[in-house]
C-alpha cells in the first residue's frame, strides 16, 4: 500500500513538471509569433512609405523634401525593426538547442546561419605554426652568457636536459689568437688584484715595474686590450704603524718616518721598546717574585670509578675475550685442547661406561686433578703476594703526601714525658707518618714541661692529632697513687706554613725556658714556646666526671 502511495506521488510530480515544461514552451512559441506579425507589420509599413513616392538615393529626393512626418515614421520604423531583431536575436532557453542546416552550418531558431567568432583551431598543426612565430622562450638559467672578457664560457655544473646534436658533436675550430686573449686577460686581471692587496712601497714598485716590463715585451698586443690600471695615489695616505705605537720607537726612526712617506709606510714594529717611550721611567715596574707557596700545579683530574655492576659486565667481557682467543689458538693447533674438568659430581656423566668399568680408578683420578688445581690456585695467589718489603713500600707510599703547596703544622703541651713508653709512641708513630718536628722537654722549675711539635701532610697529622688527644693515656699509676696532679696532653696551635722548619723528628732537652726558646728561635719558630708557655700558666683541663660518661 505505501509503496503504491509513493510511486502515484512521484508520477503525480514528474507530470506538474513536465506539464510547466510545455507551458513554458507554448508561451514561448507565442511570443515569437507575436514579435514576428510585429517584424510583418512594420515591414509592410516601410514598403508602403517607400513604394508611395521615388526612392530616396542620389537621384530621388532625400527626406527633408518628403517632409518631417514622413521621416519620423521612417526613423520609428527602423527603431523597431532594431529592437524586434535584438529581441529575437537573444537567445531563450528554447534557442540553446544545435541546429544545422543542410550543408551542416549551425543556425538559429529562425534559419539563419550563426558566426562563431571565437572559434579556435585546435589542430597541432596551427599550433606548431604559432610556436615558430612566437618568439622562443629561453631559460636563463641554462642560457651561455660571454664572459667578461669576450669569451664563452660554459659551466659543467649546470645540467641541461638538451641532448646532444650532431652539430654540437661536430669539430669546433678555434680561431687563432683566442687563447692568447684569455691569458692576456686573465695575466691583468691578477696583476690588478696583486696591485689592490700590496701593503708596501717596495711591493706596489714591483707590481709598477712588472706591468711596465710586459708593456715594452708585448708590443704586439692590440691597442684594446686589457691594461694594467695606474698606480693608486690612496696607498700612500695608509700608514705602516699607527701613530700611537711610534712613540715606542726611537728617536731617529720617529724622525725619518716624519720626513719620508716610505718610510711611513714601513712596518717596524719589531723595533718597539717600552725604554724608548718617555713615560716608561715614570711607571713603577716591580720585578716578579716567585710565590712562596711554589708555582700553582695543575689540578688532578679526577679518577673515574666504575661501579659494582659495571665492574662485573667489564670483568666478563674480559673473561669471554680470553676464551674467545684460546678458542682460536686450540681451532689453529697452537695449543693442545685443554683436559676436561672433572669433578666427582660429574665424571660418571663425562666418562660415562669407562666409570662403570673402574670407578675406583676413575675417581682417584679426579681427585688428582682437584687437588691439582687447588696447588695452581695457591700458587698463583703466592706469586702476587707482595714481599715484606714491597709491604713496607706500598705503606710508605700511601702515608706519603705532597707538601709543596703547603706544609700542616700541629704543636702540643705535655706535662710531662717521664714514662719511657709515651716517649716511643711518640716517637715511633712520628716516624711511621713520616713527619718531621721534634720534642723538646724542659727541666726549669718554673716551668717543667714538653712541647710536640710536628710537620707533614693533612692526613698523616690528623693522624697524630688522634694519637696525642685520643689513644695515649697519659695518666702515671704513681702519680695517682702519690696524689700527684695527673699528666695532661692539649694541642695548642695547629695550621698551615709554607715550608718545613725542622729537617727530622727529634729529642732534645733544656735546663731552662730561656734556652729552649733560644733553640726555636734559631728554627724560626720561637712562637710556638709562647704558645706552649700560655698553656702552662692555664693550668690542666678541668676533668670530666665518669658518670657522666
Amino acid at each position: 500500500g505505501r509503496g503504491k502511495a509513493s510511486t502515484r506521488r512521484a508520477l503525480r510530480g514528474a507530470l506538474s513538471r513536465y506539464a510547466r515544461i510545455g507551458q513554458s514552451a507554448l508561451a514561448a512559441a507565442q511570443r515569437a509569433q507575436v514579435l514576428l506579425k510585429r517584424v510583418e507589420a512594420t515591414t509592410a509599413e516601410v514598403r508602403k512609405a517607400l513604394g508611395s513616392g521615388p526612392g530616396i538615393g542620389v537621384m530621388g529626393p532625400t527626406a527633408a523634401r518628403m517632409g518631417p512626418d514622413v521621416s519620423a515614421a521612417l526613423a520609428r520604423a527602423k527603431a523597431r525593426q532594431l529592437n524586434a531583431l535584438k529581441e529575437a536575436s537573444a537567445p531563450r532557453p528554447g534557442d540553446l538547442a544545435l541546429r544545422l542546416d543542410a550543408d551542416g552550418r549551425a543556425v538559429d531558431s529562425s534559419g539563419r546561419v550563426v558566426e562563431d567568432a571565437k572559434r579556435v583551431s585546435s589542430l597541432l598543426v596551427h599550433e606548431k605554426r604559432n610556436e615558430k612565430a612566437e618568439p622562443k622562450k629561453i631559460n636563463p638559467y641554462t642560457q651561455f652568457r660571454p664572459d667578461v672578457d669576450g669569451c664563452d664560457v660554459a659551466d659543467p655544473r649546470v645540467a641541461t636536459r638538451k641532448r646532444e646534436s650532431k652539430k654540437d658533436r661536430a669539430f669546433a675550430f678555434v680561431q687563432e689568437g683566442h687563447y692568447v686573449k684569455i691569458a692576456d686577460a686573465t695575466r691583468a686581471r691578477e696583476a690588478s688584484q696583486r696591485q689592490m692587496t700590496v701593503r708596501r712601497p717596495e711591493e706596489l714598485d714591483d707590481v709598477a715595474e712588472g706591468a711596465a716590463s710586459d708593456d715594452d715585451d708585448d708590443d704586439a698586443m692590440d691597442e684594446g686590450a686589457a691594461r694594467l690600471p695606474p698606480r693608486s695615489e690612496h696607498y700612500a695616505s695608509i700608514p705602516g704603524m699607527e701613530w700611537w705605537d711610534e712613540d715606542f720607537l726611537s728617536r731617529e726612526l720617529r724622525a725619518s718616518r716624519n720626513a719620508s712617506v716610505a718610510q711611513r709606510m714601513r712596518d717596524d714594529y719589531d723595533r718597539c721598546r717600552l725604554d724608548h717611550n718617555r713615560y716608561h721611567g715614570l711607571v713603577h715596574h716591580p720585578a716578579a717574585a716567585r710565590p712562596l707557596a711554589g708555582e700553582a700545579k695543575q689540578p688532578a683530574n679526577m679518577p673515574f670509578y666504575l661501579t659494582q655492576k659495571d665492574r662485573k659486565r667489564v670483568r666478563r667481557q674480559q673473561r669471554a675475550e680470553r676464551e674467545r682467543e684460546k678458542q682460536d689458538k686450540i681451532q689453529l693447533g697452537l695449543m693442545p685442547p685443554p683436559e676436561p674438568k672433572f669433578k666427582l659430581s660429574n665424571f660418571m656423566k663425562v666418562l660415562g661406561e669407562q666409570a662403570v668399568a673402574d670407578p675406583s680408578k676413575l675417581e682417584k683420578r679426579v681427585m688428582e686433578q682437584v687437588r691439582g688445581r687447588l696447588t695452581k690456585h695457591e700458587m698463583r695467589n703466592r706469586a702476587r703476594k707482595l714481599t715484606p718489603q714491597e709491604k713496607k713500600e706500598k705503606a710508605r707510599r700511601k702515608l706519603a703526601e705532597d707538601t709543596s703547596g703547603g706544609v700542616t703544622v700541629a704543636v702540643f703541651y705535655v706535662a710531662s714525658l717521664a714514662s719511657s713508653q709515651h716517649r716511643f709512641k711518640i716517637d715511633v708513630n712520628a716516624q711511621q707518618l713520616g713527619l718531621t718536628g721534634g720534642v723538646l722537654i724542659c727541666s726549669a722549675p718554673d716551668m717543667p714541661c714538653a712541647l710536640v711539635t710536628v710537620e707533614g701532610g693533612p692526613r698523616a697529622v690528623k693522624r697524630y692529632v688522634g694519637l696525642m688527644t685520643r689513644r695515649i693515656d697519659w695518666a702515671d699509676d704513681a702519680q695517682l697513687q702519690a696524689n700527684e696532679a695527673p699528666n695532661w696532653c692539649k694541642q695548642v696551635w695547629a695550621g698551615s706554613v709554607v715550608k718545613r722548619a725542622f729537617a727530622a723528628f727529634k729529642f732534645q732537652e733544656c735546663k731552662s725556658t730561656l734556652t729552649a726558646r733560644r733553640v726555636l728561635d734559631a728554627k724560626g719558630v720561637a712562637h710556638y714556646w709562647d704558645a706552649v708557655a700560655q698553656a702552662h700558666n692555664g693550668g690542666p683541663p678541668p676533668a670530666e666526671d665518669e658518670d657522666d660518661e
